[in-house]
């Protein structure tokens, strides 16, 4: 038949990987991208929010505002229930734990994480299968298994049979639209119970701004309360400084006029002594006052601060969770032009595999040099290598829970581990 160029590659028509600064060169999963840390960190977020008002008033204290506290604490609810859908990898460890063989059945778990994680294990096992069967066609095209046309069959046979090639690719983007359909519902919902949360986040009726202003408030008590402690500190000293002195020079006058005592029907001293007894008397009950009214001031202060403490819970929650909403959405399309491009490898590897054995005649396809050669049967197993080795090492790693670190926020071991 002689030489040409090859004709059709039965490799992916994308590599499902994204490259790494890795020293060892390897890529990793497409699904493994900053969109896909961005939905974990935001996600939670939004499950560490109360949803009800003693757990709300308990974190960040009381408002004045009732109905805007209501109208908050019913957006977040509808937020948590809405996430609580999508989960994370502590509800797929639980899950795991449950039933081990969960991520195993033929259907996906309910949430969307571990609906992901379980459409990477099945990606991870069709891409075995695929390079499996490409690197032994040596075995399948042997002129000792049979006649050309027996040959060119057994090849058929595997990729448009019963549970050949091609139903494998039906059948993986038959999953993989599931998953995608299962994301859009949700990102119609997030995106409306996002839109819901955004109203209490911004103006100046929100809860976020009431939380603002009391902070600014209670900054102003502690001002006070801390000017006051000072006072009543310093007047405490100086009471009790003048007392004592007081003390001191009762009984200096008393011991000196003692010896006159016999010389006089009612004694100088006496008069002195008493005298000396109303004053130490008197500054130490005005010291007591004043200790009194530092205490207070001191406790008045704590309170505020407290409270004040609990009010900048909320205010850095808020923000924290604002600004995340608004990676939200972006996030989610990014997730879903993925799944798209998975899906598309698998329509088109099944187009492409359907048109092999239809199309070439018995004696290309009984030719193990010809196939070989045409349909680039040695780049095609690397690839297909590649994505299952990246899938599985995404499903182990979708048990370790990621979340997006502020600047400044200490980096915990196992971040430094990925992001070596």
């Amino acid at each position: 038949m002689g030489t040409f160029a090859p004709v059709i590659s039965i490799a992916p028509s994308n590599s499902l990987t994204l490259k790494t600064e890795r020293k060892d060169g390897s890529n990793r999963f497409l699904l493994f991208t900053s969109s896909w840390l961005h939905l974990q960190s935001y996600i939670e977020s939004c499950l560490q929010l109360p949803i009800n008002k003693g757990d709300f008033v308990a974190k960040y204290g009381d408002f004045a505002l009732k109905k805007t506290v209501d109208d908050t604490l019913a957006a977040m609810t509808n937020l948590v229930e809405i996430t609580n859908t999508f989960g994370n990898p502590t509800i797929l460890k639980e899950r795991i734990s449950e039933n081990p063989n969960c991520v195993f059945t033929s259907e996906p778990p309910s949430e969307i994480y571990g609906h992901i994680v379980w459409l990477a294990m099945q990606i991870q096992h069709a891409a075995n299968t695929f390079n499996y069967t490409f690197a032994n066609l040596n075995d399948l095209l042997d002129p000792s298994m049979g006649t050309p046309q027996v040959r060119a069959q057994n090849l058929k046979d595997i990729l448009v049979g019963r549970g050949g090639l091609v139903s494998t690719a039906d059948d993986m983007r038959n999953k993989t639209a599931h998953l995608l359909q299962k994301l859009t519902t949700f990102d119609k919902k997030i995106g409306a119970a996002n839109d819901q949360m955004l109203r209490y986040l911004a103006g100046k009726e929100g809860i976020l701004a009431a939380a603002e202003k009391l902070v600014g408030e209670y900054k102003a008590q502690m001002d006070a309360y801390e000017t006051a402690a000072n006072e009543s500190y310093a007047l405490w000293k100086k009471y009790t400084i003048a007392a004592s002195v007081a003390s001191v020079t009762l009984f200096v006058i008393g011991a000196v006029l003692t010896a006159f005592q016999f010389f006089t029907v009612l004694p100088v001293g006496e008069w002195l002594m008493l005298g000396g007894v109303a004053a130490a008397t008197g500054l130490g009950i005005a010291a007591k006052k004043a200790r009194d009214a530092y205490d207070e001031a001191v406790r008045n202060k704590n309170q505020a601060e407290a409270e004040q403490k609990k009010k900048l819970d909320l205010v850095n929650d808020l923000k924290g969770l604002n600004s995340q909403i608004g990676e939200v959405a972006p996030a989610l399309q990014d997730f879903a032009t993925n799944l798209g491009i998975i899906e598309g490898v698998w329509l088109d590897i099944g187009g492409r595999l359907a048109h092999i054995a239809t199309t070439y005649s018995v004696e290309q396809l009984s030719n193990l040099p010809w196939v070989t050669q045409a349909f680039q049967v040695a780049d095609a197993t690397h690839k297909w290598k590649d994505i299952q080795v990246t899938a599985q090492e995404f499903t182990q790693t979708s048990l370790v829970s990621y979340r997006l670190l502020k600047f400044g926020d200490p980096l915990p071991e196992v971040a430094r581990q990925t992001a070596a």
